[in-house]
């Protein structure tokens, strides 16, 4: 019979990077708090914090998978900071975090983050305005640069879409954005959008901070980030890994 984590230790090593991430899924959460055992034996244990009150546990309506996250109490026992879930887009907040937690794992990039990085990026008022989805720092050219993140499960209002991406270009602490998106037409569309934007206000192909990129596996545990196809600024397709390679 299998021994599962008896202290509240170890209960508390698979609760706290959910803490930092927010929504993880099985596979994540076993690579984050180093659990030793099998999946099914995680499984169980969560099961059980579920019945304890110190998770929530949800089936994601298109990656086909668990997520779980902290409860509101156990939010309260391990962190001095406001509850931030918001459970009417916990589908694509989920997304948002098994996206950032895979880019972390990546040997280019040097850190991810859910939060505005403060510490990182500085008082930069248009960043804050932009509200992206996540921040991450990569390698590129043998530096670190800085990106925001953005994954778009629904298509936003053309002018939502512009006043991001004023923002975005008016930022003197991020060198780019990724635009993620699981629908080729909204895809389409973005692309068409910034391309209108782009001579509208004179920006050189050169000065280009966005990219756009596609995969229909978000959320899904199998996802390879860096084989999501890309689309330049010049409309070629790539993969998102070769921009750092």
């Amino acid at each position: 019979m299998e021994v599962f984590f008896k202290s509240n230790s170890k209960r508390r090593e698979i609760l706290l990077p959910l803490l930092r991430w927010r929504y993880l899924g099985l596979k994540e959460i076993k690579e984050a708090s180093g659990y030793v055992g099998s999946r099914r034996g995680l499984a169980k244990f969560l099961t059980r914090l579920e019945k304890d009150g110190l998770v929530d546990g949800f089936l994601h309506f298109y990656a086909n998978r668990k997520f779980y996250n902290l409860t509101k109490g156990s939010w309260r026992n391990y962190s001095d900071k406001p509850w931030s879930l918001n459970p009417n887009i916990k589908n694509h907040d989920s997304i948002v975090s098994s996206f950032l937690f895979e880019l972390n794992n990546l040997p280019f990039v040097t850190d991810a983050f859910l939060n505005f990085p403060s510490g990182s990026f500085g008082e930069d008022k248009e960043l804050r305005q932009a509200e992206p989805d996540g921040y991450f720092t990569a390698l590129v050219n043998n530096r670190e640069a800085n990106f925001a993140l953005e994954i778009e499960l629904n298509r936003k209002s053309r002018s939502v879409f512009e006043s991001k991406l004023e923002a975005f270009y008016q930022s003197i602490t991020i060198d780019g954005v990724f635009y993620i998106f699981n629908d080729l037409s909204v895809l389409e569309a973005y692309y068409r959008f910034h391309e209108e934007f782009r001579h509208k206000n004179e920006i050189d192909k050169s000065r280009v901070k966005v990219g756009f990129c596609f995969s229909d596996e978000l959320g899904s545990a199998g996802l390879s980030i860096p084989s999501i196809k890309r689309i330049n600024s010049e409309g070629d397709i790539s993969t998102f890994g070769e921009v750092f390679l």
